[in-house]
């Protein structure tokens, strides 16, 4: 098992609460299915079933324990991409291409302007100053 950085636990914890604010209940199924969905994860109920050890509800440590061995993202992109999705919910869906080069070079792990201005050239290939964040997010997630 490796390290857990505090900003990763908290993330994971606050998923958690959504359905559980104490962290202590076993969560079933479909309420654990919607705490991985939260975190940009999506798992069959054969592979929940497995993260709960065979059972139909999971505790918290389980599924810290499963979720501390799966591969993660770097955490500049995960930040970006719940910043992105805070924003699409906010904006309707699109956000001018002005506003995400703040996003990128002021949140997380700061890009350079030039990095930045790649990242937007990516995002809006058809040069209409604005970016589909729902589509954006998940490039940035498979980054």
């Amino acid at each position: 098992m490796s390290f857990i950085d505090a900003d990763t636990l908290w993330a994971w914890e606050d998923a958690w609460r959504e359905k559980d604010e104490t962290l202590h209940k076993n969560l079933k199924i479909d309420d654990l299915r919607q705490v991985f969905l939260s975190l940009g994860k999506d798992f069959s109920q054969k592979e929940l079933k497995e993260v709960c050890g065979g059972s139909n509800s999971c505790t918290f440590d389980a599924f810290k324990t499963f979720m501390n061995n799966q591969p993660r993202q770097a955490a500049a992109a995960v930040e970006i991409k719940n910043s992105v999705h805070i924003l699409a919910q906010s904006s309707g869906g699109t956000m001018r291409t002005a506003e995400l080069r703040l996003l990128l070079t002021s949140q997380g792990e700061k890009l350079a302007h030039d990095e930045a201005a790649t990242v937007v050239a990516d995002a809006d290939p058809r040069k209409t100053g604005y970016v589909d964040v729902e589509p954006f997010a998940d490039l940035i997630a498979s980054s």
